[in-house]
């Protein structure tokens, strides 16, 4: 037998010596053998015994890191340090290959198993594996589909493993007992010349506590078990019997011999996947769940403080459990269950008890892991948590009132809700999330069982549970199932007086509930926590509630039952007149930041520094304070409710029901405002609030853009009710509308045009209204303008004048924003605008400043003339953010009013009060800071400009200074932040001036910006541009898991957690400091890149994501002058934004200082470190904070956070970018440097063991400008002291105070200097790029050194030689996880930055650095990629857990970066590729979908494409690595999925909230694109039609996602800069896709046979036609065939309806599809005709117009036969399907949207039937035979169609989308001339028709003499447009057009 023979074979390879490769002579067949890969299973087990024999004896092989491979390559070279050896081969290494090797045939067993017994209903789950099995269709048609009867065997093999491991745990070999230098032994032939034994480097890991081994090895076992179950006799595996054994294997004593080496881990995994591989399985072990969970338990209770990695995986396995349980129910139920929220009885009663008890151990754990776990139970468990409880169940209980409320059916799963709702706010986003999740999941099981209950009281006319059943119905007192007076008692301990399951029995009352809760758990410093172990409360619970129900909604849009637009108004809730009262309660305690009423207020908790507690008693004294109130909370609300109205409403809505919410919200808020100005409301529903209408304003802004076209038909409403929110008393009101009209701008250019103009007559009758109104008015005396627009009580606009005045002040505010807004986004839309605007806008804004010269109106109301003065410089700056081209002939203009503005609010001229100036100044600079952002070249281009905008600054900056006139204010916290404000746009208008420009002021600047530095920082505030100073290629160490993810930018991908996080620790901004930043920001970037060629691995996603920032370029030739940089966009939180720009001040003016005052400088930072230190240390003494996260006043913030260092850092890092050492210190012998350069080295050397990334970054980055200034062969005393520094501090020996703990800074500071090597030699590569362009440029005779990436001797070697033993697996108690991160990372960077990508070939010590690098590789991913068990971690379980993705992205980037150079190793070891294409797939297997890892892996995969050659058959020793497409491509469409929440959760990603990275899917898009454009298709079966639907179903799910962008980063938080990442930008993903789809169509069609193509191309056609028109699949529509018949009536049937097949998968979510969906399908239809035309003229004896020759060609394939029905020897033509085409066409020509029109679709309708003439216009009509042409049946269709595109010259005036009309009637007359051409038109009258609309008027043609003297010969010719808000670039087209006809039909004609 075969199972015998094989069984033989591993037992005897199993005695044998393992294999090693040959030391000296040539490669021979027997090395080619061992890495072959196997052609069987049972050939992958022989290897596999031969494997694990290997391991049995590792501790005694000796080493061969000395040999010399086949190539002659000396391991190490001559001259090279010994720990540079390679050793060979890499432990566990082979075993790792073969277990990969046997897991992919068992996988195609189990696939082959799977498809042979479908029609038994065996089925086999889907493959957790993103990286799905890629074999062909050849392999499964050679391998007939039998019992795979090895099964048995092969399991025994398996379980060797366990032995082996154990045993290399427990043996002298152990990581627990190993010496710290030992030593191994070799034999006399492989000993170097010096005979000097050598260290060996890496010790085997047992194999079992490898993460990778482990996973591989268990899914062998699962699948081996799935194998043999279903075997007949001995053959046969009892599944039972094996998890029974696991079971108990996993309860060993964790100090045991035998349970060492992840033995007990193993086995627990083992009996997860069991339950979770497939239904079969499932079906065996779920009546065991009890017995599994039990299990699961007593390893919570028993696994002890050092096995948090046990317990971690005791929770993943509970949920394999739950899951197996819930699919066994669903299948017994014949899938009844597959789509349901609750399964009652898919688990035994003593089981689910058991988890309830699971629950409550878990949720209490410290580590976070485990508590993650403990919310993905309750929410998988959630389902079966419904009692089935019999009648009389009570009687035979013995009854009472306790059995009564332990009865009840929602008894369990009130429980679990309890849980998850005193969990909701953990300390760890993550896990809150978590429990949002999990607590959305108990409600809809909850809304699920009270449909059901009343379905059946409908059906059994039972009345007696109606009361308890119904949505408003009160408890009652019977002993029904949903009593809730019985609940009352049976959760008494709980906080909640009420039972959550019973409230929530339908989708009203959940909500309802969930809002009220969101209600009432209290602003940020009013809420208490929630009452879990770990809960934080603050801003936490408000979040969680929030998560809760955007998850909710998601999961009921997915279940289809509830119609989301009835949610809206109850989500508006959230903000309602409940939480209207508690902001009002605290704006009239007068305790609040923001009072809400004044117009000018601080919100930001960061903005007030006397809040903060800097004391120890003040630590202890910060528990909530419910009278304390926070200025957040109103911001907060409303972002939430804004973002559970997005995320959990809106992007789950069809592109009608968008449309209508759009309707609904805009009514809700017209039906307000009306209601609230005529003082009644005639509607149903309370009118809406001003934060209510926030929310909806916020959101419409969104539909605005996301529907576009679609949404013009809502335009006149829209703008009706804005015009209303623009006088709105509200400041946030007339923001948010404001907002809005920068949207429907974006979308609608000419309408926002045409709002302007009526806007400007509107403003200067305002103006007029004022003036007239403030004369009548009596004159005000008080200077505090405190009810300026801003009531706390809305009121009804009476008679009286102060009331008039104020809506005039209010209605000018609005106007002047929303006028200002859309002038800055002019320049970023089709059109622009006309310069006649701008003279308008011009005029308008002289009038308004000329108010502050207005003494009659100063006199009476000074406030007034405020709001005007500061609207006109509104919209000054607004209109300078236009560029240079449309300012510069006003430019004059502009300085007359700043100089005027200026000496007007002087002491002794001013007329106004200090508190009126300083609004004036603020205005007045923030308009001069705009200027010189956009316009800075018009500083040398306008004479004496730039001496009159530094007089300018030199008056104002004494007024804000201290002792000036206006630093009176800051003693009010209003004041404060206005004065903030203004000292801020000074700070950054010096910023922008060329240094040097202003020397009378440097001195004074430099220090007063060090002394804002010194007190920000006192003041606990932090900078925002430090992540902005670092390079972004190490952002990816900053990665943390998902659990222990604190600050922004750890997750990365803008994933909901990563803005949860967000949300609960930035700073809240007020509507006032949106106001002054709204025109400093820039929505368009420019990019720079510090590195060029080769430095990103050529990868083009790389160059992409790591763009830096705006592009440096030099606006002026005074800034090329020294090192300016161009300063960063500024912050929204005032302070903030001062800090920031006193830091870049700070260094500009550093340079200019002598040494004395330099060094003073950094000696005041050094004491503002210290201090702030030993303040530190004695608030650690008390251990005030908890484990992740610390308090201050209601947010949270990680507890590494260190506010002074990091803006020390800050401001290190900005002098050293700024000043020009590198010219300064060339050829010159500087010794140490100057006395601040040595002070600065200590700092930084201080710093550098930070145990915050982002510091320890800085360090390193500081250290390496630092090491690298001024270095030249005589010169290196610097970087030498640098050098030695950082080996000391890697020993744990800081400068300056002593640690706390010497094992933690170790910890900390080993990792901060293994970075810092890494960035000296990548600056130094930069220095010497920047001196040979330098030298290019200034043309010296000094050539550039050709040899600058090269190794440059010992320098790098011995930095490499600091990084290696980090690396080193010997000893894990030596290093960390963290520094082993942190040295593959370096080692990567210093790589790339030393060897070069296009060197031909490489020297020895090249080739031994990349071999050691893959060397590295391999023995990180066996030997460091580990559990945290106490076998390896010895208290490091929490570095290990936080750093596991950031160790893995540094994997992948490491594995990147050394692809290219792997072509020189096809002699040495060309396997190398091959296993690490092996690594990626196995390291994006079990990742845990972490956005981090995922963009690294799509760029592996993309470069591993580039360089296919390496992977070529004879290179790969791993099964099916030879072919990238089809391993990456299931990984790759995992990504693109659109992120939908599941009805039934299976995976953690449905808790996790890291659906749908953003940058992951645009990696995603573009690798799948270099894929396309590489893949041999004709024999790549991977890349079929299924990749286009998913990308049609991503296309569309993207552009219901689409949002308004330019003002959404402002809206109330002001985010870190680290999760701003220009990369993601969804209109770029959008982009992406379009360009992947057609070049996946032109892939599939390029290189194939005519049949193939034709085939392909069918497809494509039909599959667009079934988009555009919307024609799907219906529920329960038969779509097999019962009887196949063979005729060609039926493949054109068949055709059809996989054209509708391939369509229902994007339109299953949504039908009709979005027009943006039908525009793309429709230019693909276009480009198909096109296609198959060509490859129609190109093969001879065939036509797909032709109907005989198409039918006879049809009939042809049919006789030639084939099994298929439809394939490519079988398909349809297009001839066929002409009506079809027709139809799509000529409707997409018409396309509308409620009753407006969709030009963009119909232009795409108009060439399809182009493309349609192309094809058919020659082609007779075979029906009737009378000479007609086949098209001309279709006539009245087309006719129609075509005029309607030659009709929108007409009517383009009355609609939104002017410019596309333009469009639309060229693509008009285009079609209309094709008609012509093949004779179409032969009706006369129908000729006459289409011909008036493109025929040419008298004064459309002009004519001009030539020659003419005159200076207008081309002004008569020129083409005007009638209105200046029409677009001029699009309005020529109309008399293009007309012309281009006219011209086409005179040549045809002749």
């Amino acid at each position: 037998m075969v199972t015998a023979a094989k069984s033989s074979t591993m037992a005897a390879d199993t005695s044998s010596p393992p294999p090693h490769p040959p030391t000296k002579v040539a490669t021979k067949p027997e090395a080619e053998n061992e890495h072959a890969p196997p052609s069987s299973a049972e050939e992958a087990a022989a290897l596999l015994g031969a494997a694990i024999g290997e391991a049995r004896t590792s501790s005694s092989v000796t080493s061969s890191a000395n040999q010399l491979p086949a190539s002659g390559h000396t391991n190490p070279p001559v001259g090279m340090h010994s720990i540079f050896v390679v050793q060979s081969p890499i432990p566990n290494g082979m075993l790792f290959i073969r277990l990969c090797n046997l897991r992919t045939w068992l996988r195609w067993h189990a696939d082959v198993m799977d498809r042979a017994s479908k029609k038994d209903s065996v089925e086999i789950v889907e493959d957790d594996n993103p990286i799905a099995h890629p074999f062909g269709n050849k392999l499964k048609t050679q391998y007939p589909a039998e019992q795979f009867t090895a099964a048995r065997s092969i399991l025994a093999v398996l379980m060797k493993l366990l032995e082996v491991s154990s045993a290399m745990a427990t043996s002298d070999g152990n990581a627990n007992n190993v010496d710290a230098s030992p030593q191994i032994t070799t034999s006399g032939k492989s000993k170097m010349a010096t005979g000097s034994p050598k260290q060996k480097q890496h010790k085997p890991l047992a194999p079992l506590l490898s993460t990778p081994i482990r996973n591989t090895w268990v899914e062998c076992i699962s699948l081996c078990l799935a194998l043999g179950s279903s075997l007949p006799g001995n053959l046969r595996t009892d599944p039972y019997t094996f998890v029974n054994k696991m079971l108990e294997i996993s309860n060993w004593n964790p100090r045991s011999k035998m349970a060492a080496g992840g033995v007990r881990l193993a086995a627990l995994q083992v009996v997860g996947r069991v339950c979770s591989l497939n239904i079969d399985l499932a079906k065996r072990t779920a009546p065991y769940a009890w017995e599994i969970l039990q299990c699961c338990h007593k390893g919570l209770l028993s696994g002890g403080a050092g096995e948090p990695g046990h317990r971690a995986a005791c929770v993943k396995t509970a949920c394999c459990v739950v899951i197996s349980c819930r699919k066994v129910a669903s299948g017994v139920r014949g899938g009844d269950g597959a789509d349901s929220f609750s399964v009652p009885g898919a688990m035994e009663e003593r089981a689910v008890q058991e988890g309830i008890k699971f629950i409550k151990r878990a949720t209490s754990d410290k580590y976070p892991e485990v508590r993650l776990g403990a919310a993905m139970f309750a929410g998988l468990i959630a389902p079966m948590l419904i009692r089935n409880i019999p009648t009389g169940s009570l009687s035979r209980n013995g009854g009472g009132r306790d059995n009564e409320e332990l009865a009840t059916p929602l008894a369990w799963l009130e429980e679990v809700t309890q849980f998850a709702l005193k969990n909701i706010d953990d300390e760890s986003a993550g896990v809150a999330t978590a429990w949002a999740s999990a607590l959305a999941r108990c409600i809809c099981v909850s809304v699920e069982h009270g449909t059901s209950v009343r379905d059946a009281q409908s059906e059994d006319q039972a009345s007696r549970r109606s009361a308890d059943v119904d949505d408003e119905a009160p408890p009652s007192s019977d002993n029904s199932n949903l009593d809730l007076a019985a609940k009352f008692k049976a959760f008494s301990e709980s906080r909640r007086a009420s039972a959550a399951t019973a409230i929530c029995s339908s989708v009203p009352s959940a909500i309802a509930y969930l809002t009220k809760q969101f209600v009432r758990c209290g602003g940020e410093t009013a809420s208490n926590r929630c009452g879990g172990s770990f809960s934080c409360g603050g801003r936490a619970a408000r979040i969680g509630f929030a998560d809760a129900l955007t998850e909710f909604l998601r999961l009921q849009a997915s279940k289809g039952d509830f119609q989301l637009t009835e949610a809206v108004r109850p989500v508006l809730e959230m903000v309602g007149s409940s939480f209207e009262k508690q902001i009002m309660k605290a704006e009239k305690g007068g305790n609040s930041l923001s009072s809400e009423i004044d117009f000018f207020s601080t919100p930001s908790p960061n903005a007030s520094p006397e809040k903060r507690m800097q004391t120890i008693s003040g630590a202890f004294l910060s528990g909530r304070n419910p009278r304390a109130k926070s200025s957040a909370d109103p911001s907060i609300g409303r972002l939430l409710a804004s973002d559970v109205l997005r995320k959990g409403i809106s992007e789950n809505l069809s592109e009608s029901l968008q449309l209508n919410v759009l309707l609904e919200l805009t009514a809700s808020c017209n039906l307000s405002i009306k209601s609230t100005v005529d003082g009644n409301n005639n509607s149903e529903s309370p009118p809406l609030n001003r934060h209510e209408i926030q929310v909806a304003l916020i959101e419409i802004s969104h539909l605005v853009v996301a529907l576009g076209e679609a949404g013009s038909s809502s335009l006149d409403d829209l703008l009706a009710m804005l015009d209303k929110c623009l006088s709105h008393s509200d400041h946030g009101v007339r923001y948010e509308a404001a907002i809005v009209h920068a949207a429907i701008a974006q979308a609608f250019p000419a309408v926002g045009r045409k709002f302007v103009l009526s806007s400007l007559n509107e403003i200067v009758a305002n103006v007029d209204e004022i003036r007239g109104l403030a004369s009548k008015a009596p004159a005000i005396t008080s200077p505090t303008p405190k009810s300026r627009f801003r009531r706390s009580v809305e009121k009804p606009h009476g008679n009286s004048q102060s009331d008039q005045l104020m809506h005039s002040q209010c209605v000018l505010h609005g106007k002047a924003l929303a006028l200002s807004m859309l002038m800055h986004e002019f320049p970023h839309i089709m059109g622009g605008v006309n310069a006649a605007i701008v003279v308008k806008v011009f005029n308008v804004a002289e009038k308004l400043l000329h108010c502050q010269f207005d003494e009659a109106l100063v006199q009476k109301n000074p406030t007034a003339a405020c709001t005007c003065i500061r609207s006109g410089y509104c919209l000054l700056s607004g209109v300078l953010t236009m560029g240079t081209e449309a300012v510069i002939p006003h430019i004059s203009s502009a300085f007359t009013f700043w100089q005027n503005s200026g000496m007007n609010v002087l002491p002794g001229v001013s007329k106004f009060s200090p508190t009126h100036d300083l609004l004036i100044v603020e205005s007045l600079l923030a308009s001069v800071v705009t200027f010189l952002k956009f316009c800075p070249d018009l500083l040398l281009a306008v004479p004496d400009a730039l001496n009159r905008l530094t007089a300018l600054l030199e008056k104002l900056f004494p007024l804000v200074s201290s002792g000036g006139k206006l630093d009176q204010e800051k003693n009010s916290t209003l004041g404060n932040a206005r004065l903030s404000s203004a000292i801020s746009s000074i700070m950054e208008a010096y910023s922008w001036l060329p240094p040097g420009s202003f020397p009378l002021s440097a001195d004074r600047i430099f220090t007063f910006a060090s002394n804002q530095i010194q007190e920000l920082s006192e003041s606990d505030i932090l900078c925002s541009i430090l992540d902005s100073l670092l390079s972004r290629e190490d952002k990816l160490i900053e990665a943390h898991s998902v659990e222990r993810a604190v600050s922004p930018g750890q997750i990365g991908g803008s994933v909901r957690l990563d803005t949860n996080i967000s949300m609960r620790g930035s700073d809240i901004l007020h509507h006032n400091e949106r106001e002054a930043t709204l025109h400093l920001l820039a929505w368009r970037k420019k990019f720079r890149m510090r590195h060029h060629d080769d430095e990103y691995h050529e990868s083009p996603i790389l160059g992409l994501y790591l763009r830096e920032g705006d592009e440096n370029s030099i606006p002026t030739p005074l800034h090329g002058v020294g090192t300016w940089r161009e300063p960063l966009d500024p912050t929204g939180s005032s302070k903030v934004r001062l800090l920031d720009s006193s830091i870049h001040v700070f260094a500009a003016t550093f340079g200019l200082q002598d040494g004395q005052t330099q060094a003073k400088a950094l000696r005041m930072l050094e004491s503002m470190y210290t201090s702030s230190q030993m303040e530190k240390e004695k608030l650690n003494r008390f251990a005030v904070g908890t484990t992740l996260i610390s308090e201050s006043q209601g947010k949270v913030k990680p507890r590494e956070e260190d506010v002074c260092a990091s803006n020390v850092i800050a401001t290190i890092l900005s002098c050293l970018q700024a000043l020009p050492l590198h010219e300064a210190t060339y050829d010159t012998l500087i010794g140490v440097g100057p006395p601040w350069m040595e002070r600065a080295t200590n700092l930084l050397l201080r710093l550098l063991p930070s145990p915050s990334d982002v510091i320890r970054r800085g360090a390193a980055e500081g250290l390496s400008y630092l090491a690298t200034l001024g270095v030249s062969e005589d010169a290196h005393t610097l970087q030498s002291t640098i050098l030695h520094s950082l080996d000391e501090v890697m020993k744990g020996n800081t400068p300056g105070n002593q640690p706390k703990s010497q094992t933690d800074t170790i910890s900390f500071a080993r990792p901060g200097a293994l970075l810092a090597l890494a960035c000296i030699q990548r600056a130094a590569k930069r220095m010497k790029k920047t001196e040979n362009d330098r030298a290019v440029s200034r043309s010296v005779s000094r050539a550039p050194d050709s040899n600058d990436s090269g190794i440059d001797g010992p320098p790098f070697l011995i930095m490499m030689t600091r990084i290696l033993p980090s690396l080193t697996t010997q000893n894990p108690e030596v290093g960390s996880h963290l520094a082993r991160t942190y040295a593959l990372h370096s080692f990567g960077v210093m790589v790339s930055n030393s060897i070069r990508i296009s060197d031909e070939t490489l020297s020895p010590d090249k080739v031994q650095i990349i071999w050691k690098a893959v060397e590295a590789v391999e023995t990180s991913f066996l030997g460091a990629w580990s559990p945290a068990v106490s076998d390896i971690s010895k208290g490091k379980e929490r570095e290990k857990f936080a750093s596991e993705a950031a160790f893995l992205a540094v994997l992948l980037r490491l594995m990147t970066t050394i692809l290219p150079w792997l072509q020189h190793f096809n002699t040495l070891d060309r396997w190398i590729p091959s296993r690490f294409s092996c690594i990626a797939s196995t390291i994006l297997e079990w990742c845990g979908g972490h956005p981090v890892v995922l963009f690294e892996g799509t760029v592996f995969f993309e470069r591993l494409n580039f360089y296919s050659n390496l992977v070529s058959p004879n290179s790969c020793c791993v099964t099916t690595t030879e072919n990238t497409a089809g391993l990456a491509m299931s990984f790759l469409l995992s990504i693109l999925r659109p992120p939908q929440s599941k009805v039934v959760a299976d995976k953690e990603e449905d808790f996790t909230s890291c659906r749908g990275p953003l940058d992951a899917q645009r990696s995603a898009a573009m690798c799948l694109k270099a894929l396309c454009s590489s893949c041999d298709f004709p024999n790549d079966a991977f890349l079929s039609f299924d990749l286009a639907n998913a990308l049609y179903s991503f296309l569309h799910d993207r552009c219901g996602r689409r949002s308004f962008q330019h003002f959404t980063n402002c809206r109330s938080l002001a985010l870190s800069r680290a999760v701003t990442n220009y990369f993601e930008d969804c209109q770029l993903i959008e982009t992406e896709t379009i360009s992947l789809i057609h070049a996946l169509l032109k892939a599939q069609v390029a290189g194939r046979k005519t049949d193939e193509q034709s085939y392909i191309c069918m497809r494509w056609l039909l599959s667009a036609r079934s988009l555009v028109s919307g024609d799907m699949i219906k529920r329960g529509e038969q779509t097999s065939d019962t009887h196949i018949d063979f005729s060609v009536s039926t493949v054109i049937e068949r055709a059809g309806l996989i054209g509708r097949r391939d369509a229902s998968i994007t339109l299953g979510h949504s039908n009709p599809p979005r027009w943006q969906l039908k525009c793309i399908a429709a230019n693909i239809a276009s480009v198909v005709i096109e296609t198959m035309l060509d490859i129609e003229s190109q093969t001879e004896g065939i036509s797909f117009s032709n109907y005989k020759l198409a039918h006879a060609r049809c009939t042809e394939m049919l006789r030639e036969g084939g099994s298929q029905l439809y394939s490519s020897s079988h398909h349809s033509y297009p001839i066929f399907h002409i009506e079809e085409l027709v139809t799509m066409a000529c409707s997409a020509s018409a396309a509308t949207s409620n009753h407006s029109e969709i030009p963009s679709v119909q232009i795409s309708g108009v060439r399809i039937l182009i493309s349609l003439f192309h094809a058919f216009g020659r082609e007779l009509d075979f029906a009737t035979n009378d000479g007609t042409y086949v098209l001309q049946q279709f006539s009245s269709q087309i006719i129609s169609a075509v005029k309607h595109a030659l009709q929108s010259e007409s009517s383009h005036k009355d609609t939104a989308s002017g410019h596309e009309f333009h469009r639309l009637f060229a693509v008009g007359c285009e079609a209309l001339f094709v008609m012509l051409r093949y004779g179409f038109i032969t009706d006369s009258i129908a000729m006459k028709r289409l011909l008036k609309p493109v025929l040419l008027s008298a004064e459309e043609v002009p004519f001009s003499s030539y020659p003419n003297t005159g200076e207008n010969i081309f002004h008569s010719l020129s083409s005007k447009s009638v209105d200046i808000i029409d677009d001029p670039r699009t309005y020529p087209l109309f008399r293009i057009s007309k012309l281009s006809f006219t011209a086409e039909v005179s040549v045809a004609s002749e």
